[in-house]
Order: structure tokens, then C-alpha cells, then sequence
């Protein structure tokens, strides 16, 4: 039995219903999503929210501010393991204060195909690094390999 949300996104009325100007259901972002290049991760209450995880998940590549981008490196997770610099890209801070989708888009279009193929395929190697829920993760050695870090320049002695 389809649920709701299966039986809201299946088909071609779905997709033709997708394409009009309308708010967005669940499937119709699930849908743009799976298709993205690049996800937008602007900083809200913190430099760093969901998105850049979103992006790796979704086999994409996250954009940011490029203004943002100096606070968003320093929180995030894993720097050690996680080559970020080579897997997050940036949009211009003047460009997209005068009109951000012209900004986003030429960002996306300033990455160019073998670029992106490279970052793209380091996203995938460093998936498992990033994301908890993977079969496979090494999310938690990441996690402790930090923790440990920490125990040595507070305590002087490392856990692993």
C-alpha cells in the first residue's frame, strides 16, 4: 500500500503539478534535490546547519557565502579527516547582496565539469566520514579521534 506522500509523487500529474507556480510539496524538493548539482547552505542561528551534510548525502556539493565560508571551516566537523576546502564552494558576497540567484547560479556555473567530477567523487569517499547514518560510517571514529585531540591539549594524555 502506497503512503500518502508515495501516492502525492507518483506519476506524470505529479510532475506536471511540479513545474506550476505553487509552494513546493515534500516530493516536489525531494525531486529538485535528487537532481541538484550544488545545495545552498547559508549560516543561520550558527556558521553551520544541516545543508553541507544535506549536499554530501544528496551526491551533491554545498555553496556558501563566501563571506560565511571563514567561520563555517572553523565549525566544521572533522577538519582533520575532511578535506572541506576541496568539497564546499563559494558564492560571490558582493554578487549575491545585489541579486542572489544570479550570484548562486554563476557560481555553480564557475565550477567547471572536471571540478566537479573530482570534488564530487572526494564527497563520496569522505560520506562515511560525515554522515552517522551510513552503513559502514566512521562518523564515530572521527568523533572520538576529536575527543581525543581535545583530552591531550587539556589533560595532556590522548584516549586513542
Amino acid at each position: 500500500m502506497l503512503s500518502s506522500h508515495q501516492r502525492a509523487c507518483s506519476g506524470a500529474a505529479a510532475q506536471a503539478e511540479a513545474a506550476a507556480l505553487r509552494p513546493l510539496r515534500h516530493c516536489d524538493a525531494d525531486a529538485i534535490g535528487a537532481s541538484a548539482r550544488f545545495v545552498l547552505s547559508l549560516s543561520g542561528d550558527s556558521p553551520t546547519t544541516h545543508r553541507i551534510a544535506n549536499a554530501i548525502e544528496a551526491r551533491a556539493l554545498p555553496l556558501v557565502h563566501a563571506d560565511e565560508w571563514p567561520a563555517i571551516k572553523a565549525n566544521l566537523p572533522f577538519r582533520r579527516a575532511v578535506p572541506w576546502e576541496r568539497l564546499v564552494f563559494m558564492v560571490d558576497a558582493d554578487e549575491f547582496e545585489r541579486a542572489p540567484a544570479k550570484a548562486v547560479a554563476d557560481a555553480a556555473r564557475a565550477v567547471g565539469n572536471a571540478t566537479f567530477e573530482r570534488a564530487l567523487r572526494l564527497s563520496e569517499r569522505h560520506r562515511r566520514d560525515v554522515l552517522w547514518h551510513l552503513a559502514g560510517s566512521t562518523a564515530y571514529l572521527r568523533f572520538l579521534e576529536v575527543a581525543s585531540e581535545l583530552a591531550r591539549a587539556r589533560h595532556g594524555h590522548q584516549l586513542l
